[in-house]
Formats: structure tokens, sequence, C-alpha cells
């Protein structure tokens, strides 16, 4: 029971004017929850972002469990014992707690190489790694060899930013519940890129969308996310909106002053991974300057000032 209902149930055993009060609290509670709602359905589903035209799907606002729990882990390392996998992989993912996200619109797909080339030709910003790599450099793949300061200075220039980590997770859900990726519990090479069965990066709709319309947040590439990593982040979390790493609003302003050494969150796998990394709750990093050909990244947008910014 959360605290409005508790505070209402106390103020309707006791005088008349107290269940007046009691009405009126849980009448504000429910038109606050309806507003929410009518907010959420209000907005469409889909949406062209105008200044790199990329398809943007919206995560309703919500609750849901991040991260796994404590007896989990010895089972996970059983479960991947085959990839030689070690308890260290999994303990960052504990302990499984609820996070409350608000709505926002994701990229359909990872930022492909068309979209950065529109970035570069209007910025003159320096072109990636590997982007005269024939493996790397077709139009339609997604771009690779970016460090997370070329994915903060693109997402800045479009308009959006990196999503939070727990963003990321919530997305991935496609909103489901309890299942290890973003399809369900088990997988298969027909439902994601990974494990070098393709040997690099594939066109975003090879494999089948999640719950929330969105391509390949399980293997293809690793994803930059916004927040610093930090292994024991998830014991002191907060619930509403979290993110590891200081103010948002600042990191997004003042990127490019952000310590080399701090390492920073990514999330998903790649099409090297076993299927280990491609679960939701798997949480990776790297160091903010790498520029490795298995990342890349996508953006959000929260659904305020949306408007004035879509086809």
């Amino acid at each position: 029971m959360n605290s409005v209902m508790k505070i209402v149930l106390t103020l309707f055993r006791c005088s008349i004017p107290c269940v007046a009060l009691a009405i009126s609290i849980f009448t504000a509670w429910v038109y606050a929850g309806d507003k929410k709602q009518k907010q959420d359905d209000s907005l469409k589903p889909e949406i062209t972002w105008a200044k790199d035209q990329a398809p943007m799907c919206l995560i309703p606002s919500g609750t849901f469990a991040m991260g796994i729990m404590e007896s989990e882990v010895n089972e996970l390392v059983k479960q991947f014992a085959d990839y030689e996998a070690e308890k260290a992989w999994f303990v960052s993912e504990v302990p499984r707690h609820t996070v409350e996200i608000a709505a926002f619109y994701m990229d359909k797909a990872e930022v492909t190489n068309t979209q950065y080339k529109v970035f570069i030709n209007q910025t003159g910003y320096p072109t990636p790694q590997y982007w005269l790599d024939d493996n790397y450099n077709s139009l339609d793949l997604p771009v690779v060899g970016v460090s997370w300061y070329d994915a903060m200075q693109y997402a800045s220039w479009a308009g959006k930013r990196l999503p939070t980590e727990a963003e990321w997770e919530y997305a991935a859900c496609g909103g489901m519940v309890n299942r290890m990726y973003p399809w369900g519990d088990k997988i298969t090479p027909k439902m994601a890129n990974y494990g070098e069965k393709v040997g690099k990066a594939t066109v975003a709709g090879t494999y089948p969308s999640n719950g929330y319309g969105l391509y390949d947040l399980a293997g293809n590439v690793w994803e930059w996310c916004l927040d610093s990593y930090d292994a024991g982040f998830y014991k002191t979390s907060p619930r509403k909106d979290p993110f590891a790493g200081g103010d948002m609003v600042s990191v997004a302003k003042n990127f490019s002053q952000i310590d080399k050494n701090q390492v920073r969150v990514i999330r998903g796998g790649s099409w090297q991974s076993n299927p280990g990394p491609l679960r939701v709750a798997s949480r990776g990093n790297y160091f903010p300057s790498f520029m490795l050909r298995n990342c890349g990244f996508r953006c959000v947008k929260p659904v305020i000032g949306i408007k004035g910014n879509t086809n």
C-alpha cells in the first residue's frame, strides 16, 4: 500500500471532517494519476525527430523492477558456465529494486552512419574510428568507433541526450516483467546478432523488435548510456528516474569536462558477445574515450520539449 492510501484510510477512521478531507485527497490522487495516463495516451506512439530524421518510439511512464535478486547470481553463473561466467559478472546487478520512469521517446534503432554523416557535414566534427573500413561504414549500419564524448556531442547537436541506465533497461524490457531478454527467456540466432555468428553489426530490422517497437537492444552493438558506472549504485539508487554520476543536467551540458578515467555505462552486448551481456539487466562499462568497433549508441528525448521538433 502506498503512502497516499495509508493517509486516506487513516482519515476515514476519524471524524466526518476527516472523511471529507480523505475524499478530497483521494480524488486529487486519482486525478493526478489519470492526468498522467491521459498525457501518455495523447502522445504519438512513434515520431520522426526533425534534426536527424530518426524514428523514435514512445516509452510510456511506468514502474519496473530493475536489476536481479541476489538469489539469482549463483544460478546465472551456472547457466552461463559454458562461457566461463564468474560471479563478478552479475553482482553489480544486485539488488532488484523498484524504479519509476517518466515517459520519453527513444530512437527506434541505433544511430546509423547516415545520420552521423549529416552531423559531421553540418558541424565539421571528426570522423569516427573505422569510418573508412568497409566492414563498418555502410550507410545503413549503426555507427561504431565512437567514444562516449562523440555520442554526447551528437546527442547535443540533435537536441536529444543519451539514455540513463534506468531508462535503457526499462525500454529494453518492452513492457514485459521478469524476462531475461527483450523478447523472453530464451535466445536463438534468429532473435539477435551475437556470438560472432554474423561477424559484424547488422542493419536495424534484421531481427524482431521488442514490445515498444525498438530494435537491437540485445546484441548488434553495445550502447553508451549517460551514467557513470557505479557497481554498488543499486544499493542506494533513488526510486524516481535514477542517475549515477552527479547532476544529470550538468553532465549533459558539461560532458567534455568529464574525467577520461570515469568509466561510463554500456548496455546490450554486441555481435561479439556471448548471451550473458544481452540480458536486459546486464551491466557493462567502458572508459569514455574508448572507440571500439562493437560500440555505438542511440538517443532519447523526454516528452517535455517534443513539440516543434518532429515531422
